[in-house]
């Protein structure tokens, strides 16, 4: 059966075998395989595995786009030589040979769920429910989810300094009114391979610079460059053509 290969930044996470006819890829938890990431939306993508083997994938109408090769798909037929994007994952389906004997490496068991319980349903028919897989960057704030580390440039958060508490607000577009608490380090916003804009939490409170892109992120209508620029109360950044509003109780 093929194997779908999930990784991050170039570290692999886990390799699941796709035992059913469709896997479902999202934040919410009722997903076959969640991705605890706020750029993964709630029902973001689904796997399809057809009779005669070949592996479809369909973007389900998510915000920031699935990606193919690099290039926004609502759906593609997909081979070993591809590769998709969706958020900061990439993923890779390997052919069936590849996929039984691949075997996840420690490191990437989800620590929410008991090895043993995890690995009954990856043995388990076809017909059966696909297992619950949570998939994020290696968790440093003790909550269960899973962040990941602030890039080299985000000044480190001394223990005695209180942060405020912040929340990105969508202003307009479909998802406005949306609210994303930064409680993580690192949080980003936008559409992969337009605008991508890293939210990163500093000793002062919050900064905001580029991470991908060529279209350039707004901080109050001037682009921000290649520095990171700190957000004040009420600033709103422009995003992909959507303005986020910089919300804080500060």
């Amino acid at each position: 059966m093929p194997t779908l290969v999930i990784t991050l930044d170039g570290r692999e996470l886990q390799r699941l075998p796709l035992t059913q006819g469709r896997t479902t890829i999202g934040r919410r938890p009722y997903n076959d395989i969640v991705m605890e990431h706020l750029a993964v939306s709630g029902e973001h993508a689904v796997f399809v595995l057809h009779p005669d083997g070949r592996v479809q994938v369909l973007d389900l109408n998510s915000t920031n786009g699935t990606y193919v090769n690099g290039r926004a798909v609502v759906s593609a037929d997909i081979g070993p030589d591809d590769r998709i994007q969706i958020a900061r994952y990439e993923l890779q389906v390997l052919p069936g040979e590849a996929g039984q004997v691949a075997v996840a490496s420690p490191a990437a068991t989800p620590p929410p769920t008991p090895a043993p319980a995890q690995a009954a349903p990856l043995r388990a028919a076809a017909d059966e429910p696909a297992p619950v897989v949570r998939v994020g960057p290696p968790a440093t704030s003790g909550r269960g989810g899973s962040e990941s580390a602030p890039p080299p440039d985000a000044a480190p958060l001394p223990r005695a300094a209180a942060v405020s508490v912040a929340t990105l607000v969508v202003v307009d577009g479909p998802s406005a009114g949306r609210a994303m608490p930064l409680h993580k380090p690192l949080t980003t916003v936008g559409r992969p391979g337009v605008t991508v804009a890293a939210v990163l939490r500093t000793a002062e409170g919050h900064a905001v610079r580029q991470s991908d892109g060529t279209e350039p992120v707004l901080l109050n209508g001037v682009p921000i460059g290649d520095q990171a620029q700190p957000l004040h109360a009420g600033d709103v950044l422009t995003v992909a053509g959507t303005r986020i509003r910089y919300v804080t109780d500060a």
